[in-house]
């Protein structure tokens, strides 16, 4: 479960989207902005909460001190094209009821890779449109469908 950080949302409101750790962002996302200023990988990906079904934009990253920690973790484009990302806990939130979720403390559905960018051997930043996909790990009874217009994930998706 992560911080609640209610002293900033209740004062700049709903953030538009939240980084690695939990953060709320309110700057339009750019890969400069995410927590691990190391980071070679960073994928904004949409999540669900599997109780209340509200969506978040959230940060993924993937860099050197993940690679020392665990030299055998994959990379993040890894992690998308095996369909094993995993963020955890939702940000904390409210149910429609004005209350918090219980979703506050369960782990999230993760839906599609929004945007993703690697750093080149000249340390530029591209976009890597092959690897913004949806995710089709089975979800939660009453899961909203992915938008239209997702690339469909599997072998035959970064075929192309």
């Amino acid at each position: 479960m992560w911080a609640s950080y209610e002293d900033i949302t209740r004062r700049l409101g709903k953030a538009l989207w939240w980084d690695e750790h939990g953060v709320p962002r309110y700057d339009p996302f750019d890969w400069k902005l995410v927590a691990d200023i190391y980071a070679h990988e960073i994928a904004l990906v949409e999540i669900q909460c599997q109780r209340c079904l509200k969506r978040f934009d959230v940060a993924f990253s993937y860099g050197p001190m993940q690679q020392v920690i665990n030299p055998n973790l994959p990379s993040l484009s890894e992690e998308v094209t095996d369909d094993a990302l995993h963020y955890g806990d939702p940000p904390i939130h409210e149910a429609s009821t004005g209350q918090g979720c219980v979703g506050n403390t369960m782990n999230c559905n993760e839906l599609r890779v929004l945007e993703f960018w690697r750093e080149s051997q000249q340390y530029d930043w591209e976009r890597v449109p092959r690897l913004e996909l949806r995710l089709e790990r089975p979800q939660c009874p009453g899961a909203l469908p992915c938008p239209e217009g997702i690339p469909p994930r599997g072998p035959s998706a970064l075929a192309t």
